[in-house]
């Protein structure tokens, strides 16, 4: 798990990553285009000439492997009792993270993505909150295995936050209301507060 700095009085609660059925396809792939080639080049005797070619070969497809499993084992996501947090790299180099406090949730929803994500069990969890960003309207944990009970254990501890927070509920509902404002209407209130200044 990757080290995260937690802020005062907050515990993990949960971490994991996605399923392991998405390396599925690439290994099997992997495989199939290794052995099927080097079948053929120790069965007809090739091994000899082409030594160079079958090592290049095997370290390009297991290069393609290693491409798939990497961001799979360094994304991680985090559940504490403050936060939902999404740590991923783009290169081995940078490091990504994203969150949202519990109090900022509005919605969690779940779905799966196709006939092996339905088979295995293994979905998308979409949670939509305060603050985003409009190009990122929700924070999604995804491809992670039992979408549906981690759906209900965010909706649960989001649930116990509220009930041991009122205070910071009240602040986000006054944010979420201006944040659903258009422009037009909070220029139409801020006109009639100056009205009311000069009446």
């Amino acid at each position: 798990m990757p080290k995260i700095n937690l802020k005062d009085r907050e515990e993990i609660l949960q971490s994991f990553r996605g399923s392991r059925w998405l390396l599925l396809k690439p290994a099997i792939i992997s495989i199939v285009a290794i052995w099927i080639p080097l079948y053929f080049f120790f069965g007809y005797g090739l091994y000899p000439k082409f030594v160079l070619v079958a090592i290049i070969w095997v370290l390009i497809w297991l290069a393609y492997f290693n491409r798939k499993f990497t961001p799979w084992i360094l994304k991680h996501y985090i559940i504490t009792n403050q936060r939902v947090i999404i740590v991923f790299y783009e290169n081995i180099f940078k490091r990504n993270v994203l969150e949202t406090p519990l109090d900022r949730i509005l919605n969690v929803s779940y779905k799966n993505t196709g006939f092996l994500s339905s088979f295995m069990n293994f979905g998308n969890v979409e949670i939509q909150a305060v603050g985003l960003a409009e190009i990122m309207k929700s924070l999604n944990l995804e491809n992670i295995a039992r979408p549906e009970i981690i759906k209900d254990y965010l909706w649960q501890i989001h649930e116990h936050y509220r009930a041991t927070h009122p205070e910071a509920f009240k602040t986000e509902l006054a944010v979420s209301r201006i944040a659903a404002q258009k422009p037009m209407e909070i220029a139409d209130s801020e006109q009639q507060e100056v009205s009311e200044d000069e009446a």
